[in-house]
């Protein structure tokens, strides 16, 4: 743990864990690189780092001497888990999150100041408040095959608040693979007229939807195609 030193950038050990609370506070980091071997970034990893701008997941890259048949390995992030609070109040400017991540925790990135995030495919848990407070957001896309017409996000679960005051976001559309909203995942969403979903209003009618998202309900619109 380097709790509130002042460090400035931090390139993480080739190590699998980033635990609790290990940069927290760090108040004068700015920067930090995740190597490809991280599997979890734990709870308030780096909760508190007012000053955290830019976050790095950075791909393991391994070259085979050779001579003319020398080559060289690329092996993306194993990030699959970012914890609770993990950059809680840190104003990122921009995040590109890996691919082999799976859930983002409740109150993750909240206050960061990116425009945009996508969200990787396999991620099936969004936390409550995840992206709460984010003021800047504008557009959230859940990842899908190039080309393809259809999202093959697996998201499961959207928490309560995840979208909570992002005032800035207009362009979101919801996966069909979708079970269960959480309450007021959308409140203070000002700038948000309608939320597009992958599925038709037949799935829709399969999610669970907690109170206070009536208005997420009257914005929806379908754009699976009809049986």
């Amino acid at each position: 743990m380097v709790e509130g030193t002042s460090v400035e950038d931090i390139t993480v050990p080739a190590v699998t864990e980033v635990g609790a609370s290990a940069f927290e506070n760090c108040t004068s980091l700015t920067s930090v690189t995740i190597p490809a071997n991280v599997r979890t970034i734990g709870d308030n990893a780096f909760s508190g780092c007012g000053h955290l701008t830019a976050v790095t997941f950075a791909d393991l890259t391994e070259e085979t001497p050779g001579g003319d048949t020398a080559s060289v390995k690329t092996t993306p992030s194993k990030l699959t888990s970012i914890g609770s609070h993990a950059f809680d109040g840190c104003p990122l400017s921009a995040i590109a999150l890996p691919k082999a991540l799976t859930s983002i925790g409740s109150y993750a990135f909240r206050g960061a100041a990116f425009t945009s995030v996508t969200i990787p495919v396999n991620v099936t848990l969004i936390g409550s408040y995840a992206f709460a407070g984010c003021t800047s957001l504008e557009s959230v896309l859940f990842d899908r095959e190039a080309g393809a017409q259809t999202t093959l996000s697996k998201l499961k679960t959207l928490g309560s608040y995840a979208f909570d005051g992002c005032t800035a976001l207009t362009d979101i559309t919801l996966p069909v693979s979708l079970t269960a909203v959480g309450a007021y995942a959308f409140q203070g969403c000002t700038a948000l007229t309608q939320v597009h979903y992958a599925g038709t209003e037949a799935n829709w009618r399969r999610v669970g939807v907690a109170a206070g998202n009536e208005r997420l309900t009257q914005m929806l619109v379908f754009d699976g195609a009809a049986n």
